[in-house]
């Protein structure tokens, strides 16, 4: 890249985002005429070489987010990358964005400041994430406090432009105002948190945000002494967890407060109200009986105490005059409290305990809404404010509020939300509420508890959830919803464990107030009696979801009066009844019911009764069903008999769930079929006595035809012998040829003790995926006549059928053989698992089968299974003793295999057979084998080039008998050993993908192949070995590898390191490939090349000219082997034109970083007369065209083997020119 840029002399940008970039290239120094350079989201980038950026004399926009910060200490040392102090000489800067340590006391913080910044945005430190400034903010500064902050003049000159500042830290700042004596001028947004000495915040003029969080000592945020014009322009403010403070501001700082929009309080434990009126003169005498502290306790005081505090507040405030109140907080739109459990009223002259009283508004009751936000106020969240008892008085609750939002949740003490203070007023209009949300309220009684009418003229979502104590939404009624109360416009209503025995009362008034209802939702009202009345249904022409449940006392949903009326829900959508366990029907009226145009989707779970003959009265029609989900119901059957088929009113059902219904016998009749035309999915589940889904009727022959069934799953249907039940049939399958599905896809049988799923032959059908399960009596899947039925079929899954022996059998047809070859050459996933009896997937005289498309198989748990294509039949009793191939075999051929999961298949010692198809597991990239104890090895020998290529996860566990990963033959392991006279050649074996290894309880397991050999890993991120005990790595003695050790089962993960085992000796060899090691000018075309001459093998670097040869190699010691002596060599050879090495010395040292130097010496890569030479400081031949010579050595067997890091060293740095070394890498291997 450097040799490209450094071309482009011209360039003006030049954008470099999100480059694996480790140090950027010197040549950009070269651009004298670069104006915009972009290095942000370069997160790997460590170094800036000096003086590169102070080349770009043009310079106009930096831009290094998320990226390089390491910054020099000062300007004078010797550095070897870039410093602030550059960035001072980059005069036509105008806009940066980068991340410093400011704090960092060796760096001049002078060098900070820059004169004609337009846009900046600097973090200090890498604690702040978000680059994105507040609401298009151009200078942004973020701090991280220290005691250097106050003398630093450049931080400060930064300080007067900033428009958006962040401030965090434990030290250093006691004022905020000793950061900007001018006053912060331009401060728009200023963030605060974690700083434990402020007290209190200093003027700014400008400022339209504060948030401050986690503040200890500020007790007050804004001093009274402070101008009129100080937060003039605040718009936000957010205090969080600061525990001193009692209220936010006080009455004269809040009528200065003209734009204030939203205010966020959240747990602050001794916040008693927000607004402090300046009139309050009570003290902790008077109150009597409440002691607060500073940590947040209190003593509690009975009621009698309390009410005497009360009275003695109440006596003691003072009015505000009509011109103060109006001018207090009057934007303000948005009021979130949470967490305030000594709150006692939004200001101190409120009526103790109620959030917003009149003594909020002005005494003039013509102008009460235009102060305190009662006139603008649109969201209002109360949370956790246990003192509350009301929220509003009902002077405050009138016509002009415009409140849109309301929540109110956790309050312990909240009683009503609107209090009585009989003001004469004969409605309360709530104009504009739009969601009123209460929950969890321990204490809470009504609403309102006045008597005038109260009016939601534009409530869409009521909510009210876990009030035990609830009596009536309005005063004490009989009903929740009584006459006072009008919800024209409520569309969702979800009421919860609420003890109420009525929700309506009835009246054509309150009947006209929910006819907009779309959804409603009861649930563990446990003295309900039924939900409405038969007059009330024609209200809910609007209704699409309906869900009771958890209604102990529910007799019915729909309760008949003494009228007759017709029933219809035209909009009804879902209709879910759960847990009702004295429901006897849904309506049990004589009237001509009609649920017309309705009841898309139905639920109804755990109804109980000794007798219900069916669910449905038998005139109720549910024309446009299509989700009924039935669950627990003590029925027997679902609609009345009597019902005619042309009518019964499922027509459009697309779904049917029934579950856990024990009185089921049979779910339909042969003449409600027509009805289920629009069927897409069929669920049966834990039905005890349910025969057959289908009962049919006398003289009916038809065919069972459902033409959009997609989906078919039966669970737990002990007696379910077929689906359709004929009187004259004696057919022991669960389907027959009377039923056909022929858009099925999907189906899933569990816990079903059926003999046979289909007969011989079957209509052809679309199934993809087919799933069985505990299925008991099933002895096989398939026939080979069904064949072609079967030809989409994707996913194969079977489990625990203790009977299966073969999944498909043989009818004996001519010409079966081909056919049945094909049948799984779709199947993209198979899962055999707890099969104790599986033989084969089929037998007889085939050639091959190709699972052409398989991607993903699974065994598990099947003890006979030793060959998926036997040639006879092998009784179950003697297949222990007959000899058979093993799982893959020449038989069977998998060219897209990626995924093989074997599981506790104890009997076997083989799995991929030596005669296995070549064309097999290409594709393979994760392996997992656990507890296979009779396993020699995992892979032929023959498999390894195949194999090795895509392995991406390799995983073996509790095999006991392992001795290699891949076994050998004597024969093969002569083949890729070839000793010459010069060393032994030791074949290396590459696994260019493998991330992931896992090896695990392998007692004998001695490496990959029984030979001699290094396995190289590049790629490899994680790597866990326990109790491999004859490999001898990672053994007891590591108590810690980077840190991971638990159930003594150690994981040790590290990036792109190559690992290898030297089998010789049963010790870790590490191999540092050329890409790896630190070579000075690598990156440079001019001195060095790199090319992959093999692509089995990482790149080589090839030494072209350089009069400065040095280059190093690090590892972590943790990596090598305790107690073993390791020796460092360099693995490289010449080209043909070599300069400047012949019998020149190169000084090689081993050196351990922070410790002492553990070796140095004199090596030489080319000796006097050709390249081999006498000793051991000469090149060996390593017999594969490479050569080595030893650098150095350490001795863990004398010293202690600790967390470090080794390196090792090679330089020669004299003028002279040098050329022509290639070099491999570092080998470091055990002596």
């Amino acid at each position: 890249m450097g040799a490209i840029i450094g071309k482009l002399l011209n360039l003006q940008v030049l954008s470099l985002v999100g480059c694996d970039l480790e140090e950027l290239p010197g040549q950009i120094g070269l651009l004298a005429y670069l104006k915009l350079l972009d290095l942000s989201d370069c997160t790997k980038l460590k170094v800036i070489p000096p003086g590169v950026l102070s080349s770009l004399s043009r310079l106009e926009e930096l831009y290094m987010r998320n990226s390089f910060y390491q910054w020099a200490e000062g300007q004078k040392q010797k550095k070897q990358v870039a410093s602030l102090f550059e960035l001072r000489q980059l005069t036509k800067l105008t806009a940066i964005e980068m991340r410093i340590n400011i704090c960092n006391t060796h760096i001049n913080k002078g060098d900070l400041f820059f004169k004609d910044l337009e846009r900046y945005k600097i973090f200090d430190g890498d604690m702040w994430h978000s680059w994105d400034g507040y609401c298009g903010s151009s200078k942004i500064l973020k701090l991280k406090l220290d005691g250097s902050i106050n003398s630093e003049h450049a931080v400060k000159k930064l300080l007067k432009k900033t428009e958006e500042l962040h401030l965090q830290g434990t030290s250093g700042v006691w004022d905020v105002s000793d950061l900007d004596s001018a006053g912060f001028q331009n401060l728009k947004y200023l963030f605060i948190q974690d700083v434990p000495y402020i007290s209190w915040m200093p003027a700014f003029p400008v400022l339209e945000e504060l948030v401050l969080r986690n503040l200890e000592n500020i007790a007050e945020i804004f001093r009274s002494s402070v101008t009129e014009s100080s937060f003039c322009k605040l718009r936000k403010i957010t205090v969080e967890n600061c525990k001193k403070l009692k209220n936010l501001f006080s009455s004269s700082i809040a009528k200065n407060l003209l734009q204030l929009r939203e205010i966020r309080v959240t747990s602050c434990k001794n916040m008693e109200e927000i607004v402090d009126d300046e009139e309050e003169t009570v003290d902790d005498e008077q109150q009597g009986g409440q002691i607060d502290n500073v940590d947040g306790e209190e003593e509690i005081v009975d009621d009698e105490q309390q009410g005497s505090k009360v009275d003695n507040i109440d006596a003691t405030k003072e009015q505000p005059t009509e011109n103060q109140a109006t001018e207090k907080l009057k934007e303000l739109w948005s009021l979130r409290l949470e967490g305030l459990p000594k709150l006692i009223g939004f200001n101190s002259s409120c009526r103790a305990m109620t959030l917003f009283d009149e003594q909020v508004a002005s005494s003039s009751a013509a102008q009460r809404f235009e102060s305190f936000s009662a006139g603008k106020l649109k969201k209002l969240i109360i949370k956790g404010c246990d003192k509350l008892e009301y929220i509003f008085s009902s002077s405050m609750a009138q016509g002009r509020y415009m409140l849109e939002h309301l929540e109110i949740r956790k309050c312990r003490r909240m009683k009503e939300v609107i209090f009585t203070d009989n003001n004469g007023k004969e409605k309360l209009t709530f104009p504009q509420l739009n969601i009123l949300e209460i929950e969890d309220l321990e204490d809470f009684v009504n609403f309102y508890s006045g008597k005038c009418i109260v009016e939601f003229k534009t409530l869409n979502k009521l909510q009210v959830l876990n009030c035990p104590k609830l009596e009536g939404f309005i005063a004490n009624t009989q009903a929740l919803f009584s006459e006072q109360v009008e919800f024209p416009k409520l569309e969702i209503l979800r009421l919860s464990s609420i003890n109420i025995k009525q929700i309506w009362h009835i009246s054509s008034k309150q009947i006209a107030s929910i006819e907009k209802l779309k959804k409603l939702f009861v649930e563990g009202c446990g003295n309900l009696e039924y939900l409405l009345t038969s007059s009330m249904v024609k209200s809910f022409k609007q209704l699409m979801v309906l869900k009771i449940s958890n209604c102990k006392m529910m007799e019915e949903v729909i309760k008949e009066e003494e009228r007759m009326c017709e029933i219809s829900f035209p909009e009804l959508d879902t209709l879910e009844l759960e847990d009702l366990p004295k429901l006897t029907g849904f309506y049990l009226g004589n009237s001509n019911a009609t649920i017309s145009e309705c009841l898309p989707a139905a639920s109804i779970e755990n109804v109980e009764n000794t007798y219900m003959p069916s669910l449905f009265h038998d005139k109720v029609e549910l024309p446009k069903l299509k989700l009924l989900r039935l669950s627990s119901i003590n029925i027997q059957q679902i609609w009345h008999l009597s019902i005619p088929r042309i009518s019964l009113p499922i027509q459009n059902l697309k779904k049917l769930i029934v579950e856990r219904c024990d009185n089921v016998k049979y779910l339909l009749t042969s003449s409600m079929i027509m009805s289920y035309k629009q069927l897409i999915m069929l669920k049966i589940c834990h039905c005890k006595i349910m025969e057959a889904v289908i009962d049919s009727e006398e003289s009916n022959e038809e065919t069972i035809f459902f033409p959009e069934l997609v989906s078919i799953e039966f669970v737990g249907l002990p007696k379910l012998t077929r689906f359709y039940h004929a009187e004259n049939s004696d057919k022991p399958s669960l389907f027959d040829e009377k039923v056909q599905f022929p858009k099925l896809r999907i189906l899933s049988l569990s816990s079903i003790n059926i003999q046979q799923i289909w007969q011989i032959s079957i209509p052809k059908i679309s199934l993809e995926k087919l799933s069985v399960e505990d299925c008991g009596n099933l002895k096989y899947l398939f026939m080979s006549s069904m064949v072609k039925s079967f030809e989409q079929l994707t996913v194969l899954k079977i489990c625990n059928c203790k009977m299966m022996e073969q999944v498909l059998i043989s009818c004996g047809l001519v010409g079966e053989e081909k056919l049945c070859e094909s049948f799984f050459s779709k199947l993209d996933t198979l899962e055999l698992e707890e099969l104790p009896k599986l033989a084969r997937l089929c037998h007889g005289n085939y050639s091959k089968f190709i699972f052409a498309n398989l991607r993903r198989f699974t065994i598990s748990e099947c003890a006979v299974l030793k060959t998926l294509i036997g040639d006879n039949t092998v009784s179950t009793e003697n297949v222990e003793n007959t000899s058979t191939p093993s799982l893959f075999d020449e038989k069977v051929e998998f060219p897209r295999l990626e995924q093989v999961i074997i599981k506790f298949m104890g009997s076997w010692s083989k799995i991929w057979d030596d005669k296995h198809d070549e064309n097999s597991c290409c594709q393979l990239n994760s392996l997992t084998v656990d507890s296979c104890e009779k396993l020699l090895n995992i892979f032929p020998f023959s498999m390894l080039e195949r194999v090795r290529q895509k392995l991406d996860t390799l995983e073996i566990q509790n095999c006991d008998s392992l001795e290699e990963i891949f076994g050998a033959s004597q024969q093969e392991v002569q083949k890729t050993t070839q000793p010459t006279n010069l060393v032994e050649i030791v074949p290396m074996f590459l696994f260019p993908e493998l991330t992931h290894i896992n090896l695990s309880k392998l007692p004998k397991l001695k490496g990959f192949i029984p030979q001699i050999h290094i396995n190289e890993w590049p790629s490899l991120k994680q790597l866990r070995m326990h109790g491999c005990d004859e490999l001898q790595i990672f053994a007891s003695e590591l108590p810690s590898f980077q840190g991971i050790k638990e159930d003594d089962k150690l994981q040790i993960q590290w990036i792109s390191k190559r690992i290898s085992l030297y089998q010789r000796s049963g010790k870790i060899c590490c191999m540092l490939p050329a890409r790896h090691l630190v070579i000075s000018h690598s990156d440079n075309p001019a001195y060095w090349s790199w090319s992959k001459p093999d692509p089995r093998f990482p790149e080589v670097a090839k030494l072209l000219d350089v009069c400065w040869f040095e280059f190093y190699g690090r590892i972590n010691t943790l990596m090598l082997s305790p107690k073993t002596r390791y020796k460092a060599y360099l693995v490289f050879k010449l080209a043909d034109r070599t300069h400047g090495f012949r019998n020149s010395p190169i000084e090689a040292a081993v050196v351990l970083l922070g410790g002492a130097e553990v070796s140095k010496r004199e090596v030489y890569v080319q000796a006097e007369s050709g390249i081999v030479g006498n000793g051991d400081q000469y090149p060996k031949g390593r017999g594969d065209n490479w050569f080595e010579v030893e650098l150095g050595e350490i001795d863990f067997t004398k010293e202690r083997r600790t967390d470090g890091v080794l390196e090792i060293h090679l330089q020669r740095l004299t003028g002279d020119w040098k050329s022509g070394v290639i070099i491999k890498g570092m080998e470091i291997r055990s002596n």
